[in-house]
């Protein structure tokens, strides 16, 4: 690998209250082969010169925020610039890091905000970057100190592009290719050989069962028969690339996975099953069943498949299997280490410009409501989803819940009573009979909602909901 690749790192502040301190952050971040850029390039931003600053933003590699006793200078929508520069590095997924000054009420007065409702911006904007790691300085030199310590950990944590000389790139190339050379993504119809080989044995063997149960709760998988071709990557952490196109056939040919996998099928089952092999043979969808599955490596196969056959997609299925380099012990590390993975595929998605689809759990404690509908809270507890996520799509079925809760007849009951009541529950699942929630619960670029649609559990095929 070259010896030397340089980073460019956008260092956000306030200006005039923290020249010696952006002073020693630039002197740092030199030291390390970096290149520091910033408010030095336009000391007087205005609305016509966001678009720039924004560009500048996405094209560093690392990002630095830097908070003392200033709010700094307020754009049209009522927030600072360094606030907005700061969000919008969040956005993107960059690498950030961010320092506060530790001691803000023994700041001098004309390094503090004279307006209340500055100090009550500048306040907010703090508790909002403390959602993350954050380090605390006193003095312009153990801010330098902790800029040095904190990126060197980053760069080597989270390495970025940077660039290189020019007569460099070839071996970069070459190191990338080794890096890469791991990679198991299969075609999807080499996977489907595997589930039709599968699906014809267990057929002649008339319908015992082969291999052995997972147990699983049907998950739907999604349908990634893309009709403009585009390249799907599908990462797949709970089931086997063999696993996964069964249920795509399922899909397809409107036979249950179960009774496939058993040999359960008629006749006619059996050739709409292969008819639906046939037509989706030639879909462009690559499956990695690798597990477990580091970030690093999902990036690194991404990458190749991006440079040898395109891409247009990414699936992750599910999020909380995905593993960091560095994994975390404690409860709080493995919080803090599905925060970065979270971020990892943000930049990753920014970089490459894939869209990426990650699965995920929600929490336990749904099940111990009264009203199990999730909510973004319920997704707390595994990271920054909701911070990071442009569109977050919770699914519920309210059917799944009440067929497990039937009326049982108690003692201390009338008969008359429990019959109504028995009644109503038969009423309230005939009508979720079928039916599946996708809850708009965020969407960064649109309204949030509620659509139904039709789910069959056999299949696992959701479709749209035909109402007359």
């Amino acid at each position: 690998m070259p010896r030397e690749i340089i980073y460019t790192v956008f260092v956000s502040s306030t200006y005039e209250d923290l020249r010696q301190e952006r002073a020693e952050v630039q002197k740092a971040l030199l030291k390390l082969h970096c290149l520091p850029i910033g408010m030095e390039l336009f000391p007087s931003a205005d609305e016509e010169t966001w678009e720039f600053i924004k560009r500048q933003i996405a094209a560093a590699d690392y990002y630095v925020v830097v908070i003392a006793g200033r709010y700094g200078s307020v754009a049209s929508d009522g927030k600072s610039f360094t606030e907005k520069e700061y969000d919008y590095a969040r956005e993107i997924g960059k690498r950030v890091l961010a320092f506060v000054y530790a001691e803000r009420g023994m700041l001098p007065r004309n390094r503090t905000e004279e307006e209340p409702e500055k100090n009550r911006k500048l306040e907010s904007f703090i508790k909002k970057v403390e959602r993350s790691p954050v380090n605390y300085f006193l003095n312009a030199h153990e801010l330098a100190a902790q800029v040095t310590v904190s990126f060197v950990n980053l760069r080597e944590r989270y390495p970025a592009t940077g660039f290189i000389r020019a007569n460099e790139v070839a071996e970069l190339e070459k190191y990338a290719e080794l890096l890469e050379d791991n990679a198991r993504l299969q075609p999807l119809n080499q996977a489907l050989g595997s589930a039709i080989a599968m699906a014809e044995s267990a057929f002649k063997r008339s319908g015992r069962t082969t291999g052995v149960p997972t147990g699983f709760t049907d998950l739907d998988n999604g349908e990634p028969v893309s009709e403009d071709g585009a390249v799907v990557a599908f990462f797949s952490m709970e089931m086997s690339a063999e696993q996964l196109a069964t249920r795509v056939l399922s899909c397809q040919s409107h036979v249950a996975s179960d009774l496939i996998r058993r040999g359960e099928v008629s006749l006619q089952d059996f050739d709409q099953f292969v008819l639906a092999t046939q037509n989706v043979a030639s879909v462009p969808l690559f499956i990695d069943d690798t597990r477990p599955l580091t970030i690093g490596a999902l990036r690194a196969r991404a990458r190749r498949l991006l440079r040898q056959q395109g891409l247009g997609l990414i699936i992750i299925d599910f999020l909380q299997l995905l593993r960091s380099e560095h994994q975390g012990r404690t409860a709080e590390d493995r919080l803090h280490e599905a925060s970065d993975i979270i971020q990892d595929l943000k930049a990753l998605a920014g970089e490459i410009n894939v869209p990426i689809v990650a699965l995920s759990q929600v929490s336990p404690a749904v099940e111990g409501r009264e009203n199990k509908r999730p909510t973004l809270s319920d997704l707390q507890e595994f990271g920054s989803i909701e911070d990071y996520a442009d569109v977050v799509l919770l699914l519920y079925r309210e059917e799944h819940y009440l067929s497990r809760s039937e009326p049982t007849h108690s003692s201390s009951e009338s008969y008359d009573k429990f019959n109504s009541r028995y009644a109503r529950w038969i009423e309230r699942i005939e009508a979720a009979h079928g039916l599946a929630e996708v809850l708009i619960a965020k969407q960064r670029h649109g309204s949030i909602g509620k659509v139904t649609l039709r789910f069959d559990p056999e299949t696992s095929r959701f479709s749209d909901l035909v109402r007359l």
